[in-house]
């Protein structure tokens, strides 16, 4: 399915479900259109996997509410990805899981000169590879920024998996983790890397990781002073502590 205009797919009160075999589920390629999904499943688990949940390219917000994206694995594997190339986009995700996805969750990583945004409020990121949210300025997004509050990244042992990864060689990714679990990503529970890269994070459990806490190239890596880190083969540290304001 391609979507071109503002719309909205609203399955709540009955069954809605994509079944996408080699092929994106949903794309959205629309100048400044405004798009919501709820309560659909869209499973790309097919005879060869699906390449993408939903894709977007162009919009201005993209809506994601009560609704189920899992069993992609072929190209990008991935749950949602933001890879926009002519406008800047923000999504919107509430009360939705995402799981088993090759390539990642939920990625933002726009083309050149643009920017993206991500509110996640009760999403469950569980079994994905690579990585369960990552923002990524390696493709030339000046500005990215993302919040996670209520939700929960579970790599589930997947080979290879870190949970959060905020990437900035250049231009900016900041992404604000409220209130949330991260656990089971045998690579890294939270990766900051690059001097324009900073993840904050209170009252947040990071469990059962690999390495807990990494921070790279600059990246930072704050807290606000409430967090539980046990359990992690590896400790790491915050590079500093931010007060709630």
């Amino acid at each position: 399915m391609t979507i071109t205009k503002s719309i909205t797919l609203d399955c709540r009160e009955t069954e809605g479900s994509i079944l996408a075999s080699a092929t994106s589920g949903i794309n959205v390629n629309g100048a400044n259109i405004v798009v919501v999904v709820r309560g659909l499943s869209i499973n790309g688990a097919g005879t060869t996997p699906g390449t993408y949940g939903i894709h977007i390219f162009q919009a201005q917000s993209v809506t994601v509410e009560d609704s189920y994206i899992f069993g992609f694995g072929s190209g990008a594997g991935r749950g949602i990805s933001v890879d926009s190339t002519s406008s800047n986009v923000q999504l919107f995700v509430n009360n939705t899981t995402i799981n088993n996805n090759t390539g990642g969750g939920i990625v933002l990583q726009p083309s050149s000169g643009f920017s993206a945004g991500a509110d996640l409020n009760n999403v469950r990121l569980l079994g994905n590879g690579i990585t369960g949210l990552a923002l990524s300025t390696a493709s030339g997004a000046t500005a990215l920024s993302a919040t996670m509050t209520n939700s929960e990244i579970a790599g589930g042992g997947v080979t290879g998996a870190s949970g959060v990864v905020a990437k900035a060689p250049t231009g900016t990714a900041t992404i604000v983790i409220k209130s949330s679990s991260i656990s089971g990503n045998p690579v890294y529970g939270i990766n900051s890397n690059g001097a324009g890269a900073a993840v904050r994070v209170g009252d947040t459990a990071i469990t059962n990781n690999g390495t807990a806490l990494n921070a790279v190239n600059s990246g930072k890596l704050e807290s606000f002073g409430d967090n539980d880190v046990t359990g992690n083969s590896n400790l790491g540290a915050f590079t500093g502590t931010v007060p709630h304001s």
